[in-house]
This record gives C-alpha cells, sequence and structure tokens, in this order.
C-alpha cells in the first residue's frame, strides 16, 4: 500500500469513527472496536500512543429505565 493509499484509508475510517460520536449504542460498539483496530494496524508505535489517547465517546448511565426520581439536575 502505497503513503497515498494509505492516507486516503485512514481518512475514510477517521470519518467513520467520527460518525460513531452521534449512533454509537452497546450494539454497535464491536463494530466501532474493529473499526479502531483496523486503523491501529496500519499506525507505527508513536502514531499508535497518540490515537489512544483520542477520546471518542463517554459511558453514560441511562437515567430513563433506572426508576430514579432524584435526578442530579
Amino acid at each position: 500500500m502505497t503513503n497515498a493509499e494509505k492516507g486516503d484509508f485512514l481518512k475514510n475510517k477517521l470519518n467513520l469513527l467520527i460518525s460513531y460520536k452521534t449512533k454509537l449504542t452497546a450494539d454497535n460498539l464491536n463494530d466501532f472496536n474493529n473499526l479502531k483496530k483496523e486503523i491501529l494496524d496500519l499506525l507505527d508505535d508513536n502514531q499508535k500512543t497518540r490515537f489512544n489517547q483520542i477520546i471518542f465517546y463517554n459511558k453514560t448511565k441511562d437515567y430513563s429505565t433506572s426508576g430514579v426520581d432524584d435526578l442530579p439536575f
């Protein structure tokens, strides 16, 4: 794979990762992790370190199903 091909491939994969920001669920978490692995396989060690420092999502508690009336806001 040439550097130009690698760059285009990574650009497309990173755009897919960005799209997960709004649609990530427990159902597609495995797809998200597989996509991250595809990207990591193409990076050198320094790039992997920087890539792994990116926070793609935060887990939050779903209060709508917990039956809690005392919400923190």
